[in-house]
């Protein structure tokens, strides 16, 4: 850090309820420096993804350590930057972008959150044979993280067929030495697995249920979700009850905030005093 006050954000849409500031400036402070996190949000005042280069070259040029990218404007940040790291690259979205030395930087955090915070919670699960129930952004990242922990068998499943297939092509390019396949259905995908991970947004607050039926749950099995509102999802909460190990996305977020958090201001944050304040926030939220 080369002064004690900086600048940073988070791009979005319809993000107003995020707790990112307050998890950001916090451990700033603890840290020792002052930061103004903004929530730079297109639905309010409405904004075209068209709008995103005017926008990065003006966070830019005030002196913006870096930003955040979320839903749904990962993959046009992605064509934004002047470099990618090459899990970003890879990957072919990015969730983070930073601005040093007249450069744009862009990284994808999504998949080392999630990698980290499923070996941090469940450090000795099996995850030879996961199923993935979901496709989109979300799914890409975390299909990544899983192929990277060594995973061998990882079942597809999404409602949306063409978007699973596509995934399942996009990933066979960078781990032919996989079984990547596209099940038909929860219960094809399920069949005897180790894990399930959910990256739809089934669960969190405003859509209610579970990406798949209770009686395909096993007690044998571990379940990781990502959504993160509310903290324990039904997913999670059936899960336990039937005996399996589980793990939540609050992890996730945080720990992908804070591989940010260390490009911007180029400093160590503490995971776990993140953590501890993002419980907290969302507890009372």
């Amino acid at each position: 850090m080369q002064s004690n006050k900086a600048m940073a954000g988070l791009i979005g849409y319809g993000i107003q309820g995020s707790s990112s500031p307050q998890i950001h400036e916090e451990e700033a402070a603890a840290l020792g420096f002052d930061l103004v996190y903004r929530i730079i949000d297109f639905e309010q005042p409405k904004r075209e993804a068209s709008f995103l280069p005017a926008l990065l070259q003006s966070a830019e040029s005030i002196g913006f350590a870096g930003l955040n990218v979320t839903h749904p404007y990962k993959e046009d940040a992605y064509k934004q930057v002047d470099t990618l790291s090459k899990e970003a690259e890879e990957i072919g979205s990015i969730n983070t972008i930073v601005f040093r030395d007249g450069k744009r930087y862009g990284d994808n955090t999504d998949w080392s959150g999630f990698s980290e915070n499923l070996r941090s919670t469940l450090p000795d699960v099996d995850l030879s044979t996961v199923a993935l129930i979901g496709t989109g952004g979300a799914g890409l990242a975390v299909a990544y993280g899983l192929l990277k922990l060594g995973t061998k068998d990882l079942r597809l499943f999404d409602t949306d067929h063409v978007r699973a297939s596509k995934l399942q092509q996009h990933l066979a390019k960078n781990f032919s030495d996989r079984k990547i396949a596209v099940s038909k259905s929860p219960a094809e995908a399920l069949d005897e697995v180790n894990g399930l991970v959910n990256a739809t947004p089934v669960g969190m607050e405003g859509h209610d249920g579970m990406p798949v039926e209770e009686n395909l749950l096993q007690s044998t099995m571990w379940v990781a979700d990502i959504v993160w509102f509310p903290l324990e999802t039904q997913l999670l909460k059936t899960a336990r009850e039937l005996g399996c190990k589980v793990c939540g996305g609050g992890g996730m977020a945080v720990r992908q905030a804070a591989l940010s958090f260390k490009q911007f201001f180029q400093t160590e944050p503490d995971v776990d005093r993140m953590l501890k304040r993002f419980v907290e926030a969302t507890k009372k939220a």
